[in-house]
């Protein structure tokens, strides 16, 4: 049974999206489909205001802590209307981020997207980070807005970097797609990284991720 605070919840959610996406009117879609890097944001930062791609993380991390059900009202309604931005990858990336970089992210003032593909058929990473010492290289496919992002969390079997995309070795080729959206690739060759570096995570079966670190291409 859902609770009825639950449910109030989520009707407040679904009249918020309706605020963003009008139910019938696809003229700013229209408008965006076939130009780079094809999603506004000023709408993007205006859905980081409203808490949106919090919304699944906990409080304790800075998130909203609605769960599961008031997030997929919300794509439900986003999807109704064809929203371009990219909210599903970015609460996809929030639980990964810890820190700056995730307050930076969840208040829309740096958007990161996931950089994972490393082949066509791919339904996860493939190959573990090539790591360095402080010096990472990937190259990622099929990155959806990527000249959007501002950064990467490059993504392997072992864990996840932080790449800004301004950082000197990140190339980005992007590609239209049938549907008016892009599709990048993403290459990293190997620079020096912050005097942090990248973390590897422990080898295991089942990749257990950490909070990903900041980490120069």
């Amino acid at each position: 049974m859902i609770s009825e605070d639950v449910k109030s919840s989520i009707d407040m959610i679904r009249e918020s999206a309706r605020g963003i996406v009008p139910h019938g009117d696809l003229s700013r879609i229209r408008k965006l489909r076939f130009n780079d890097p094809g999603f506004d944001r000023e709408v993007w930062a205006q859905m980081c205001r409203m808490g949106w791609p919090a919304m699944r993380l906990p409080e304790a991390k800075g998130g909203v802590g609605l769960g599961m059900l008031p997030y997929c009202a919300l794509a439900e309604e986003l999807g109704r209307g064809l929203l371009p931005e990219p909210l599903v990858p970015a609460v996809l990336v929030a639980a990964l981020l810890d820190g700056e970089a995730l307050a930076a992210h969840l208040g829309g003032e740096s958007l990161v997207l996931p950089a994972w593909q490393d082949s066509r058929d791919a339904i996860a990473p493939e190959e573990p980070l090539d790591l360095d010492g402080e010096k990472v290289s990937a190259t990622k496919r099929y990155v959806a807005l990527a000249s959007g992002a501002d950064a990467f969390l490059v993504i392997g079997t072992d864990g996840a970097v932080l790449v800004p995309a301004a950082a000197e070795g990140v190339t980005i080729a992007a590609e239209m797609a049938q549907d008016g959206t892009t599709l990048a690739g993403s290459r990293s060759t190997r620079r020096k990284a912050p005097s942090s570096g990248p973390i590897r995570a422990p080898p295991s079966p089942k990749p257990r991720w950490q909070p990903a670190p900041t980490c120069w291409a």
